[in-house]
């Protein structure tokens, strides 16, 4: 099914459940098919569970020798469904559930966190969150909770699920195309088609239903055959609006230039007939189809809905049209079918668009790393849960209360004569307090600096004195570690500023723990880390930023000791302002 994968094992060797409807030709399916096959070829074991039914697309999946599951959804609510599940993900001894759909992601999430199912992942297709009705909403924010991770194939679909998902893992993984199976079509191959006396062909490939728009199409089409006589337009797809779609062909007498081609397994041969691509959808997340289309280096003319203006540079490596308006698209698709020239040149751009971005390899790649990642924060999480719920948050906390609107801002290392001045300028600017933990040897050495940091306002707090990996450390060499930063930070300011105490790079062990509890310290670690100390542009700040939103209770750890983590800082904090989540010390986080 599919070949543009590499060989690389999986490293976690992990067992893989998708769930989805069914396996009924469309491009989310189709996705979910040719993610399958790429994920067992990297070592996973994997596994399809379909709700309702399995679909055309299941058997082709099954000789690839990956399970495909009938759940059998009942008519209704089915909570009955989630014990189901959670049993058949119990027995098939799942490592990653990865879902598809809202109701897949409903059922199936709280079945996985119910069965303590280690990663839990779902993939939003398309932008109908917002176009679909407020029960659709309902569903996907009882869902959110479930899940580690939320994945939207386009920024456009994350702009839309962050509205509704209050979790950290928000990212984007593009689609991807086994652009292998899609190699791009010879001048040779277009020469025997005009010698075959073959004419212009509009193509499209879509599911037949509403949000598709091959309606709109029709009536674009009527236009373009009375200026371009010799050209016809087929349509590969099958569907509910099957019937409507053939009336409506038979009402504007087109019966001999309109061909519907039905659903085909391999849809290569069709597409590279096709002397244009038309995508006349209503909303889309990244179409499969389109990338196909462009991998062959068809020009696409297409409509500027969801991710597809991600892919397609308008006039580039495409063309884009508003929706729902076929007079533009009758026009656009006029324009391309009288210009070879045009012609040519959207479709070499856009083959190198698609090749160079949106391959089924990359994609594979990043979910299997997501997996991964997800894997090894869950059982972080776990460990980390379990202590959260036996030890006092004045003893050690990763977060504060969720109750009030409050995230704690600390920065971690300093006093630094070049860098923390300008840090201090950036928090008065947007008038935020924040909590520094400071390393005792540089307070001795700048002891200045530290009395700007408390005049201005902000809580410091003992980092140890000189930033050891406490893992290396005797009990005795740890002790004065945290009695030497604590007498530091006291001397500067106050003996409350020495009870808060955040250990070197947050190792926790009997030496960094208790010991600064049998010295009256509170441990501070944090529950969202920017990376910003290795940043090397204010966008890579940014970018981690945007995939997992503030919460009431974060405690964010920063170190602002680079130009890009000063440049990002702003936006960090407007962030957060935002969200309507106010700045407080983060002593209050603990003790409060």
């Amino acid at each position: 099914m599919t070949s543009d994968t590499g060989t690389t094992q999986m490293r976690s060797g992990a067992t893989v459940a998708h769930v989805v409807l069914s396996l009924q030709p469309g491009g989310l399916e189709r996705l979910v098919c040719d993610l399958s096959v790429a994920t067992a070829r990297m070592g996973a074991r994997v596994f399809v569970y379909c709700l309702d039914e399995k679909g055309r697309l299941a058997p082709a999946l099954e000789s690839e020798g990956i399970a495909v599951k009938l759940v059998g959804r009942r008519a209704g609510l089915g909570l009955g469904l989630i014990p189901r599940l959670r049993r058949l993900l119990l027995a098939d001894k799942i490592d990653v559930l990865h879902t598809h759909g809202v109701d897949p992601m409903l059922y199936a999430g709280w079945a996985a966190r119910l069965a303590g199912t280690p990663v839990r992942v779902h993939t939003q297709h398309d932008t109908m969150l917002e176009t679909k009705g407020w029960r659709h909403r309902l569903k996907f924010r009882l869902a959110g909770p479930a899940f580690h991770s939320v994945v939207a194939v386009s920024r456009m679909t994350e702009q839309i699920v962050a509205r509704h998902y209050r979790g950290r893992g928000l990212r984007t993984i593009a689609n991807g195309i086994d652009v292998e199976r899609f190699r791009v079509r010879t001048g040779a191959e277009d020469g025997e088609r005009r010698t075959a006396g073959a004419g212009l062909v509009i193509g499209t490939v879509a599911r037949l239903a509403p949000e598709k728009a091959i309606d709109s199409l029709i009536d674009a089409f009527s236009t373009v055959q009375r200026a371009i006589p010799n050209c016809r337009l087929v349509i590969v797809g099958d569907g509910p609006e099957r019937e409507s779609l053939h009336a409506r062909v038979r009402e504007l007498r087109l019966e001999s230039r309109v061909e519907f081609a039905g659903h085909q397994q391999s849809v290569e041969r069709f597409v590279r007939d096709f002397d244009l691509f038309v995508l006349p959808s209503r909303t889309e997340g990244i179409p499969l189809a389109m990338l196909e289309a462009m991998a062959t280096g068809i020009p696409v003319v297409a409509t500027a809905v969801g991710g597809v203006p991600e892919v397609i540079v308008n006039g580039e490596s495409g063309v884009l049209v508003a929706p729902n308006d076929s007079l533009a698209l009758s026009a656009a698709l006029i324009r391309v079918l009288s210009d070879p020239t045009l012609r040519a040149r959207l479709g070499e751009s856009g083959a190198k668009q698609v090749r160079g971005s949106f391959s089924l390899a990359s994609m594979a790649a990043r979910y299997r790393a997501l997996y991964h990642q997800d894997r090894v924060r869950g059982w972080a999480a776990a460990v980390r849960s379990a202590l959260m719920r036996v030890t006092p948050r004045a003893m050690m906390t990763w977060r504060g209360p969720v109750s009030r609107h409050e995230v704690a801002l600390t920065l971690d290392d300093g006093p630094d004569p070049e860098f923390t001045p300008k840090l201090l300028e950036i928090l008065k600017r947007h008038d935020v307090r924040a909590t520094f933990f400071l390393i005792g040897e540089k307070v001795d050495r700048h002891d200045g600096l530290v009395r700007r940091i408390v005049n201005d306002g902000h809580q410091i707090a003992n980092h140890s004195y000189s930033h050891p990996h406490f893992g290396a450390l005797t009990l005795r060499e740890a002790r004065s570690e945290i009695e030497r930063g604590r007498r530091a930070v006291e001397r500067a300011h106050s003996s409350a500023a020495g009870r808060l105490f955040r250990p070197p790079r947050g190792t926790l062990c009997t030496a960094s723990t208790v010991l600064a509890w049998l010295t009256g310290s509170t441990v501070v670690l944090w529950s969202v880390d920017y990376k910003d100390f290795r940043a090397e542009t204010a966008d890579d700040i940014t970018r981690v930023a945007a995939n997992g939103r503030l919460v009431a209770g974060d405690i964010i750890l920063y170190h602002g000791h680079n130009q890009a983590a000063l440049e990002a800082l702003p936006e960090v904090l407007q962030a957060a302002r935002r969200e309507g989540l106010t700045f407080v010390p983060v002593s209050r986080m603990c003790w409060a």
